[in-house]
């Protein structure tokens, strides 16, 4: 018990110190990099359409796999552009870096997708641009497991309240011995007066249609 309480207090710490800077403001005029580092880092980037898109991270991603976000590796001047603790977190997990994703904020900008693929660990962060400076904005998907205890987020990225601006939908679980002992799911919405995005309900959410990635039945 106390092993799995201190897995679940590990999970919640590292998520809780990343999402910190959700709070950014999406005030990015999508076509107007100041600098050519900033252009060339969004042109690193493929345009994702959102529909329901799920975001989640493959530990073994086959060479024929379909995989949305997959992306190039990015580093030098590009992983330069990243907030320091970003930067000191890859370091930390000796990770790949790669420009998984652009998709469109509903503000008129974009919100970029950087996959880390880590020795011991696997995440996608969001960023975006605001006031010339790659800013980070959330954790939207991450995986670590030890033997057969894992703990897991998945994110999908779909417009729920018709406002064509997507909400975060996303689904948290831990699993000790394959079997999942703690789980929880929550939906973020972004606030244009506040500039941030924040937790919401909304009782037509599609719940139902989110499932966990699951590396052992990969048919994605």
């Amino acid at each position: 018990m106390c092993k799995l309480l201190a897995f679940i207090i590990s999970t919640l710490l590292s998520t809780t110190l990343i999402a910190q800077d959700a709070g950014v403001s999406l005030s990015q005029n999508e076509s107007d990099f100041p600098t050519e580092s900033l252009a060339a880092w969004d042109a690193a980037f493929p345009d994702q359409n959102v529909g329901f898109f799920h975001v989640y991270t493959d530990p073994v991603i086959d060479p024929n796999e379909v995989y949305l976000l997959r992306g190039q590796v990015i580093g030098g001047y590009e992983t330069a552009l990243l907030p320091n603790k970003i930067q000191r977190l890859a370091n930390r997990m000796e990770a790949t870096l790669y420009a998984a994703a652009a998709v469109r904020d509903g503000q008129g900008g974009k919100l970029y997708l950087v996959r880390m693929e880590g020795a011991d660990q696997d995440r996608i962060e969001m960023f975006q641009i605001d006031d010339a400076v790659v800013k980070h904005v959330q954790t939207l998907a991450y995986r670590q497991c030890e033997g057969n205890d894992c703990r897991q987020i998945d994110s999908f990225l779909t417009d729920v309240d018709g406002d064509t601006e997507f909400e975060i939908m996303q689904i948290f679980r831990v699993q000790k011995d394959g079997e999942t002992r703690r789980s929880n799911r929550v939906m973020y919405d972004y606030h244009e007066r506040s500039g941030k995005w924040k937790k919401a309900k909304m009782v037509n959410a599609p719940w139902a249609s989110t499932e966990f990635f699951d590396p052992t039945d990969d048919d994605q």
